[in-house]
Order: structure tokens, then sequence, then C-alpha cells
């Protein structure tokens, strides 16, 4: 069940009819975008700023230019296009000059604020793609709420057949597949999946609103050591969107920040649903929560 947020004297928040949550079970397969696109993926899910990021090409371009926006500043049109990315620009264009596959490029990270941002790429021939990650805070706490952003279910439902043998890497393209890699590119010319109806209305209301938050990848909250670390930063942490697979590590953090007194929002359905372990890039599904010889609260 999706709760909906009401602060006084907010915008009101999308209507949450609008939104396409997706739950357990095999997922419809949506074709690729047809539009000629700049294939591309951060290997990390987030960064720190100040830092410096590696952007590795899998397709071949005779010049890309790159410009890195945050996204949810500008409001998206409902009927638009599932493959285009907005936002606000952050930086100059930067000529990245001829790329083939496998190449890296170094990208440094700005002392911006924390938010979801992106890379848009561009080559000759109209090519466009897009790149997102997460800015972090430089340290837990900047602000008192937390935005959990689900990078593990974005690559979950990432069709993408990164190792080409004709099926998507992920276990929603066959159920005897049980594993999905992360820092993959995305399909629809990078654009995360379900981002328009999941993601992106979320955070064109907390920019439209002025609202001050930390934004977190999963691998960030994974990252926090205790509950009590995670309860001495923030009051509030809020789940916007669809986090469906979660670590041990990371539904233990959460379940003790709780039980410290912090305050919890999930905007979306099925989270926490199934159990993963991450090895480096490797997220395997084990077994959902519910199952478990000892039911997890939910």
């Amino acid at each position: 069940m999706a709760i909906v947020l009401c602060v006084p004297g907010a915008r009101p928040f999308p209507d949450p009819r609008h939104a396409a949550f997706v739950g357990e079970g095999r997922e419809a397969i949506v074709p690729d975008s047809r539009r000629p696109t700049v294939v591309a993926a951060f290997t990390r899910e987030s960064y720190r700023p100040g830092r410096v990021a590696r952007l590795v090409f899998t397709d071949h371009a005779t010049a890309v230019t790159m410009q890195i926006y945050r996204a949810g500043t500008k409001p998206t049109p409902l009927l638009g296009p599932n493959d285009v990315m907005r936002g606000t620009a952050v930086s100059e264009p930067v000529d990245l000059g001829p790329v083939s596959r496998n190449s890296t490029r170094k990208v440094a990270i700005g002392t911006w604020a924390s938010g979801v941002y992106f890379a848009k790429l561009t080559a000759p021939g109209g090519r466009i793609g897009y790149a997102p990650f997460v800015l972090a805070p430089r340290t837990l706490g900047v602000h008192k709420v937390a935005v959990v952003i689900p990078t593990q279910t974005w690559q979950a439902y990432n069709f993408r057949d990164s190792n080409g043998d004709g099926h998507g890497d992920t276990w929603y393209a066959g159920w005897n597949q049980r594993t999905a890699r992360l820092g993959r590119p995305f399909l629809h010319r990078g654009t995360p999946p379900h981002w328009k109806s999941n993601d992106l209305p979320f955070l064109e209301w907390v920019e439209a609103n002025d609202f001050g938050a930390d934004y977190l990848a999963d691998s960030d909250l994974g990252s926090v050591r205790t509950g009590a670390r995670l309860r001495a930063a923030y009051r509030l942490v809020v789940f916007p969107s669809h986090e469906e697979y979660v670590t041990t590590h990371e539904y233990d953090i959460v379940h003790a920040y709780r039980n410290r007194g912090g305050h919890l929002i999930f905007l979306s359905a099925n989270n926490f649903f199934w159990r993963i372990v991450r090895h480096g890039n490797v997220m395997t599904k084990t077994r959902r929560w519910a199952s478990s010889a000892v039911p997890r609260p939910r």
C-alpha cells in the first residue's frame, strides 16, 4: 500500500494512480527505444562531492560531448517519451573525443548538493544517452531527512543483455536466473526503468517545494555501519519508489533505526520484499523475506 505524503503549504504530490508501480513476478519486457543513443554507465551507484567517477562506454562514437545535470528540477510532461531525462545543467559541456567499447573516461564530480544526477552524452547523428548516478552527501546528516533511491531495483528491472547471450542480465528475463548485474547501462538511452512514473514525480515534488534532503543509493544505505549511526544522522528516512530488493544488512540497519525512534515513509509497494546478496557488481536473489524461517516484520 502506498502512503500519500501531504505537507501543509506544499505543492500537491502527483497522483499515485498515474504511477506504474510494479510488483513481484515476471516483468513485461518493454522494447528498447529505437532512437539513436550513446551507451555508457558509471561503475558505481553513487559518488561523493569532489570525487572522481569512472564512466564506461559500451559502443563506438567518433566524438562524444558530456554535460552533467541534476534530475527533477524541471517538470516533465506525463505523456512525454520514456527515454528522456531532463534537469538543470551543473557543468559545462566537455568534449570526450572518440570512444570505443570498454573505453573509460574519468569524470570529476563537483561540490554539488546531494541529489540524483545524470551525464547527458551526445554524439553525431542525433545520438543521445544518459548515465545516472546518486550524489550522496559528503557525510551523513547534512540534512535531517534522507531519501533512498532504489538503485538495486533499477538494475533488477534492467533487461539489457550486456554479456550477449540473448537474455537480459536479470532474474526477470527467466525463472531459472537468480542474478542481476549492477553497473550496467540502462535501456531506453540510459533512463532507469519506470523512471518517469516511479522516481521522477517525487523528485520534482521535492524540488518544487525546496525541501532539503540527503540522497542515498542502496549502496550508501548498505555502508552505514549501525542503525544507531543512521538514527543519529536522520530523523526521517524516505523510500519514495520501489525498494523491493535489499540485503540483510540494509534490512537490519533500517529495522534498528526504526526501533531507536527513527521515522520511515514508504511511497510505493513491495518494499523489502526480496533478500539479495551482493558480491561485487553481482546481486543474487535468495528468498522472500516473508518466507524466512522466522519471518521478518514488514
